[in-house]
């Protein structure tokens, strides 16, 4: 409970002859040398208004200089002792001031004064303010200094390197964030921060696609008329992975065994390698997708397993993995006790490179990344979680940018083939990306969830699939994202070098010329 002042209200004495705190008589001017009125004209005009009725119950108004210094000219200025206790409040009426002194002073803060009285706050609900936490019942009208500024509860920001989230009561509480993490801002969510793990405040740098120009196509992808190649393998048992050797071989998953085969001749070669899909793969590895993969050299007929990054009680779920264009490091996103992050290997060895992690529930939630993609040079990785995308420069290893899609959710990625300046996304829409900005460039043709896409290599077409307004593969034209062809046909992707020819999953269309 609050303690309430006595009711009882002295009077005034009834001659007071020392008023410096009224105004002038009237036709006084205040800044005009000898016009300061009289002390005795001042206490008249003061006395004509009744200065005691502002103070409230259970104080003592004294209206002379000694007793009004300390209100500072203010009214509502309450007054207090060398203690903190407040032993009084200023009133003011007609621009006159009066200090009404507490009969019994308030120890521990004024809680509300009324005509009634004055309600002092109970010690035992004071005693936390001051010590740099909101709590107990504390707010920022109760107590400024540990609760701030009011919030709208769910917001949140940073301070310093830590985040204030705001509570239901409108008080903003700190969260450390570790200490291998800052606190960022997010681009994504207006008023929203969260503790962002191996990053500087500034971000990575944005070191480019660097793709090579390619050598001109005997064939416009976008003006052939592809027609279908029987690939000598049962369509429900083999799924095309992707063309190697220039195009004169093609790699498939046979019964989840890696095999080569050679369209010129119509031979197959079982490595031996059991994989499974998801696949990552290139013209010399392929792995799948695993909390260590196994990396498959199937020219050199070698294998390697890739190191574990946690122990084998600890929980883990992966996604799908992906090989820098040079075959050198391997990617695949996945979550470590619910964690997410992006493991990176050396493919040539195994070892562990690094481990990038962005972590943040409410911007890209806590799977595994559901496509990770890198650019053409291999500085730059795409890793995609729900509908955005977390840009990564790979060698400072350092988050750069997010890209808020339209998609729902991403189950493919690709980079333009040439500068690797765009990244063609698809799910549940199918949209074009410049990555740098970002910028949309065009979103187009709503899917029933697309899971692979490839570019052709002078980067003019794009092949995606499956899904799609016809519920199959589609050829669009990669500058407005105009359909050009589709076929009955689904799974992974891929064109050949020479863009003449085009894998979807277990399928082979060519030029009929």
């Amino acid at each position: 409970m609050t303690r309430h002042l006595g009711l009882l209200l002295p009077t005034l004495p009834l001659a007071l002859t020392f008023l410096t705190a009224c105004p002038p008589a009237e036709g006084g001017d205040p800044g005009s040398p000898g016009a300061e009125p009289e002390p005795e004209a001042l206490g008249d005009a003061c006395l004509q208004v009744d200065l005691t009725r502002q103070c409230p119950p259970g104080s003592a108004p004294r209206i002379e200089t000694a007793a009004t210094a300390s209100c500072g000219g203010q009214s509502d200025t309450l007054l207090t002792d060398g203690q903190g206790a407040v032993t009084g409040v200023c009133r003011a009426q007609a621009g006159c001031l009066i200090a009404c002194n507490f009969q019994d002073p308030c120890d521990c803060g004024v809680d509300r004064i009324t005509p009634e009285g004055v309600f002092c706050t109970r010690c035992q609900d004071a005693a936390a303010c001051g010590n740099d936490v909101c709590e107990g019942g504390e707010s920022p009208a109760s107590c400024p200094e540990d609760c701030g500024e009011v919030c709208v509860a769910g917001e949140s920001r940073c301070k310093g390197d830590d985040r204030e989230v705001c509570e239901e009561n409108g008080t903003l509480a700190e969260v450390a964030c570790r200490g291998d993490q800052s606190c960022q801002v997010s681009p994504l969510r207006a008023n929203h921060a969260f503790c962002q793990t191996r990053i500087s405040p500034s971000g990575g740098t944005f070191p480019g696609g660097g793709g090579a120009d390619p050598d001109p196509l005997d064939h416009d992808p976008l003006t052939i008329r592809f027609f279908q190649q029987a690939l000598n393998c049962a369509p429900s048992a083999c799924q095309g992975v992707r063309f190697a050797e220039g195009g004169a071989k093609m790699l498939v998953s046979d019964r989840n065994t890696l095999h080569v085969y050679d369209l010129e001749a119509g031979t197959s070669l079982n490595t031996g390698q059991s994989l499974r899909f998801p696949l990552g793969a290139t013209e010399l590895r392929v792995a799948s997708a695993a909390r260590q993969p196994l990396i498959v050299d199937y020219l050199q007929d070698s294998a390697r397993v890739a190191d574990a990054i946690v122990d084998d009680t600890t929980e883990v779920a992966v996604g799908p993995p992906a090989f820098s264009a040079d075959s050198a490091i391997l990617a695949a996103g996945m979550t470590v006790e619910r964690t997410p992050l992006v493991a990176l290997w050396d493919a040539r060895t195994g070892d562990t490179l690094k481990l990038l992690r962005f972590v943040d529930e409410e911007v890209a939630g806590n799977e595994p990344a559901s496509a990770v993609a890198f650019s053409p040079n291999g500085l730059l990785l795409a890793e995609a979680r729900g509908g955005v995308i977390i840009l990564w420069n790979v060698p400072e290893g350092r988050f750069i940018h997010l890209i808020q899609t339209g998609l729902r959710t991403i189950g493919a990625m690709a980079f333009s083939p040439t500068e690797g300046a765009q990244l063609a996304v698809g799910g549940d829409l199918l949209e074009l990306w410049e990555v740098e900005a970002p910028t949309r460039i065009w979103s187009a043709h709503r899917n029933s969830g697309l899971t692979s896409i490839a570019w052709s290599p002078d980067g003019r077409a794009l092949l995606t699939g499956p899904g799609g307004m016809f519920g199959d593969t589609m050829l669009l034209d990669a500058a407005d994202g105009a359909l050009v062809n589709h076929f009955d046909a689904q799974g992974p992707v891929d064109f050949s070098p020479q863009g003449d020819r085009l894998l979807i999953g277990p399928r082979i269309f060519a030029d009929a010329f």
